[in-house]
């Protein structure tokens, strides 16, 4: 959750942007240990949401690398 709130916080101050491939590396990070979290908790919609932001940033990640 730490990643996600930060990486927020660095767009929402100009340190980063929304095309830059750090952000989009720190959001999918975030979102996985999020996730580690919710399966444990049985947190199945949240889960999911997140795997959804997972997906979406490895997307946005591979664009960047090709």
């Amino acid at each position: 959750m730490i990643l996600i709130l930060g990486d927020y916080y660095l767009l929402a101050n100009g340190y980063i942007e929304s095309h830059q491939l750090c952000y989009h590396i720190i959001q999918a990070a975030g979102s996985l240990g999020l996730s580690v979290d919710l399966f444990k908790k049985r947190a199945w919609p949240a889960l999911i949401m997140q795997i959804i932001f997972i997906f979406i940033a490895a997307w946005t990640i591979t664009r960047f690398v090709l």
